[in-house]
């Protein structure tokens, strides 16, 4: 079985129903792919560091060990007819390594991009795309150096994506610039623009290994200290400013060596001026929303992507807002419960510390009217859309 890989590997290969999907890496986005795999027909390998995470539930074949190993991803390979990554921290190097010898559409050469603040901003500077002013620092004097041009308020942020919020730092005024040195002493460091943000977007799209794209319905976005609170479909925009976030999504999508799903998010201020924020391969925890909005879900769409099954337009069945539920609020998710018969909860089988801040599930409302769904959600006390 594994020769017929290495003999299709450079190929688009239709993967049947019956045949198995390796996923590479953990965590609730793992499993939601999983379980959608399960349900097209596949059988599931997971490769995944923690023996309790959620995915492997869900695996026939469960490897426990390391990303960064080339030997048990390897064994994952070994019984994969398919390689999907759903970790956007890994190594982009040993993963080309791995696809001269097993089947991996996906690629990764994108990883280089998602990965490096600095990277992808050229990417982005280079197609013309707006991004918010930015410059390296890599001490305290090119803050202040830089501050004149780049202005009040900005922030640093590290070259390296996926260190987390605790290695940022946010400058008001001058005051603020020496808090900076410490954060600094980690290496280089991106200095950008704080953009005065009056909404978050996101556009999730699908791309065919013949490189066609399908774009969803543009997506709000709605954090709270950075971590996602709730997302709304579709987004109360203008139509011209979702006309201009697909087209770039859609031009970011022609220019990267990528099948699969992914996102492109952005900034949008009070004057409707657009700024991409960030790329991001695989699904968006923002996109979970589809999953009882749309006809087909993200998770599908990638699976469909990769093992070269055709792409359907996915069509809006009911607009909904999904919000996600943390650990102190279970108590009053589960009045809710209760109380909702039409909205759909979600628990999720979390494996590792949790804290009140962690997300432990989300809920999902659809109906008709946009207005009436978000102030239904308001009324809880619970969120704000």
């Amino acid at each position: 079985m594994n020769e017929f890989r290495k003999q299709e590997k450079r190929v688009a290969t239709f993967i049947y129903p019956g045949q198995t999907i390796g996923i590479i890496g953990a965590g609730m986005r793992a499993y939601w792919l999983a379980l959608t795999a399960r349900a097209m027909g596949f059988h599931i390998a997971v490769l995944a560091a923690r023996p309790t995470d959620p995915a492997l539930q869900v695996a026939d074949y469960q490897f426990i060990g390391s990303l960064a190993s080339a030997q048990d991803l390897a064994k994952l390979g070994e019984v994969s007819n398919c390689t999907i990554l759903m970790d956007e921290n890994a190594d982009d190097e040993l993963l080309q390594k791995y696809a001269q010898h097993h089947y991996f559409p996906q690629k990764a050469a994108i990883l280089s991009i998602t990965q490096d603040r600095y990277l992808e901003k050229v990417f982005l500077n280079d197609h013309n795309i707006n991004i918010a002013p930015y410059t390296t620092v890599l001490n305290v004097q090119d803050v202040y150096d830089a501050v004149d041009s780049i202005g009040y308020p900005c922030i640093i942020k590290p070259i390296q994506k996926g260190l987390g919020k605790e290695r940022q730092h946010v400058i008001y005024c001058a005051d603020d610039i020496p808090g900076s040195a410490p954060y600094l002493q980690h290496g280089s460091y991106i200095m950008e623009s704080w953009i005065p943000c009056e909404k978050e977007l996101a556009v999730v799209v699908a791309k065919d290994q013949d490189g066609s794209l399908t774009t969803y319905p543009v997506i709000e976005s709605h954090y709270q200290d950075q971590e996602l609170a709730a997302s709304v479909i579709k987004a109360r925009i203008a139509p011209e400013v979702g006309d201009e976030v697909r087209r770039i999504a859609r031009q970011i999508g022609n220019a990267i060596d990528y099948c699969g799903v992914f996102s492109v998010e952005f900034f949008l201020t009070s004057a409707d001026t657009i700024y991409v924020k960030s790329v991001i391969p695989g699904p968006l925890d923002a996109g979970d929303v589809f999953s009882e909005t749309m006809d087909f879900s993200q998770y599908e769409m990638h699976l469909r992507s990769l093992c070269c099954w055709p792409l359907p337009k996915p069509h809006l069945l009911k607009e909904g807002i999904m919000a996600r539920i943390q650990q102190q609020q279970i108590s009053a998710s589960f009045t809710q419960i209760q109380i909702k018969p039409d909205w759909h909860f979600h628990y999720y089988p979390l494996d590792g510390p949790i804290s009140d801040e962690t997300a432990i599930g989300h809920v999902t409302i659809v109906g008709q009217d946009l207005r009436k769904l978000a102030n239904q959600v308001n009324a809880t006390d619970l969120w704000n859309v």
